[in-house]
């Protein structure tokens, strides 16, 4: 298993904040696979910002295979490349590729705030051959 990382994830791209108490703004997190990917493998998307909780997402994938996904917060520190973190599923699990889907997994709505960024992964189920395939996910938090 190895951690994968987005622009988002090395700070080269920094994600949307709220304007004001109860503002809901949605990111849209982007990873362009160019190298093949292990089973197990996780994407490290973008950051939940601090204080923010998420209340809808959307993942958008092409077509990558054989393959499920999962996708939730990380363990660690967001953009740490610490090969040791988890990637849970409280946005989606087992999610088909090749698809647009919806958060309906009561986990992602119940998510609380915390005061520090969290990083946002994707879990993938089986190796991905497959280059130049994209994966995007939308979240629409609120803080």
């Amino acid at each position: 298993m190895a951690i994968k990382q987005s622009d988002w994830a090395y700070g080269r791209r920094v994600a949307a904040v709220c304007g004001e108490a109860g503002e809901v703004v949605c990111e849209r997190y982007s990873y362009v696979i160019t190298s093949n990917l292990a089973a197990g493998d996780i994407i490290e998307m973008g950051p939940l910002p601090a204080f923010a909780f998420p209340v809808d997402a959307t993942l958008v994938t092409d077509e990558l295979g054989a393959v499920t996904i999962d996708a939730g917060i990380m363990s660690g520190e967001f953009g740490s490349q610490d090969q040791s973190r988890t990637c849970g599923a409280e946005l989606f699990s087992a999610a088909a590729d090749a698809s647009a889907v919806r958060m309906s997994l009561p986990g992602g709505f119940r998510l609380t705030p915390v005061d520090k960024d969290r990083g946002i992964g994707v879990k993938v189920s089986a190796a991905i051959t497959a280059a130049n395939q994209r994966v995007d996910l939308l979240v629409h938090y609120r803080q």
